[in-house]
């Protein structure tokens, strides 16, 4: 039978701190540059086509209900799948989902580096789409990038250890 341990080990992440860095900035400046974006379109198309302004509301209420699902998604694969010890991912990723059960106050005493950097790295290609890559066609496409927007700003917003 095997126990869990009372404390597990904190790999040194000194490269994956770089890149948690880096991903938060990126976020919030492709986060500021992309609502500035939809607020531009929504001002748009949105004032001339104002019987699909309550879609707006809707868009927000199914991000947040959205982020919510997907940040409970992967905190129960974070704890269920894989272990600390997998390349790449287990000390980066793993390690602090199991990390929370052995020291759930542990949390409290991380940065703001250490608590959004995995979630901003995993938004990224998100971002980088809408960002980038993105043109709008209409209504719909509006309301999806909307919808992606909200989802990955109330995910930073409301996550399991923020």
């Amino acid at each position: 039978m095997k126990t869990e341990p009372t404390q597990l080990q904190k790999p040194n992440l000194t490269i994956h701190r770089i890149f948690e860095t880096l991903s938060v900035v990126a976020f919030i400046l492709l986060s500021i540059y992309f609502g500035y974006q939809l607020t531009l379109l929504f001002l748009d198309y949105f004032i001339v086509h104002s019987y699909l302004a309550w879609a707006i509301p809707l868009v927000v209420l199914l991000s947040w209900l959205g982020a919510d699902f997907l940040s409970g998604l992967v905190h129960f694969l974070g704890d269920s799948v894989g272990s600390e010890n997998t390349p790449i991912f287990g000390p980066a990723f793993i390690f602090p989902f199991r990390d929370h059960h052995v020291d759930p106050k542990g949390i409290t005493r991380h940065d703001f580096i250490e608590t959004n950097g995995n979630n901003c790295l995993v938004s990224l290609p998100i971002l980088v789409y809408y960002v980038f890559f993105w043109e709008s066609a209409g209504a719909f496409s509006y309301l999806l990038a909307s919808f992606w927007f909200f989802l990955l700003l109330g995910d930073f917003c409301h996550q399991s250890n923020s």
